[in-house]
């Protein structure tokens, strides 16, 4: 679904993962039945979700992702080139805390601007990017 999402092409997949001609095909056919892509002809999957979808709260993927994948995310240092994390603390007002929110949201919004405007590029050209914005008291 990242991929077909991400707009990677067949040939970009198979140069960066293990999938045979079938296995992507079955990947796409089963997206295609979910009704998450629309299967078009060379292998191609047209999005039929917004590019900035949520997952459903404490749904299948969010549980997947939070009880497989965010240790493995957290567990590398973030001190590469293009890495980053900034853990801060504090103590905010209500109102310190809305317009944090509204900030967060704003930013998560310039994420999918640049996602939509470097989409025509070759997956060669663009790195995969995880974007994690919390908030919590």
């Amino acid at each position: 679904m990242f991929l077909t999402l991400n707009r990677w092409k067949q040939a970009d997949v198979q140069a960066h993962f293990t999938f045979d001609d079938v296995k992507w095909t079955a990947l796409l056919v089963r997206l295609d039945r979910l009704g998450i892509i629309e299967l078009m002809p060379g292998n191609r999957g047209r999005p039929l979700t917004a590019r900035n979808f949520r997952w459903r709260a404490d749904g299948p993927m969010e549980r997947h992702f939070r009880l497989r994948m965010l240790g493995d995310y957290f567990a590398d240092p973030f001190d590469g080139e293009q890495d980053v994390l900034l853990l801060l603390s504090g103590a905010l007002s209500v109102a310190g805390i809305r317009q944090l929110k509204q900030r967060l949201g704003e930013v998560a919004r310039e994420f999918d601007a640049l996602l939509a405007r470097d989409a025509a590029l070759s997956a060669q050209e663009r790195v995969g990017v995880s974007l994690v914005l919390a908030q919590k008291p």
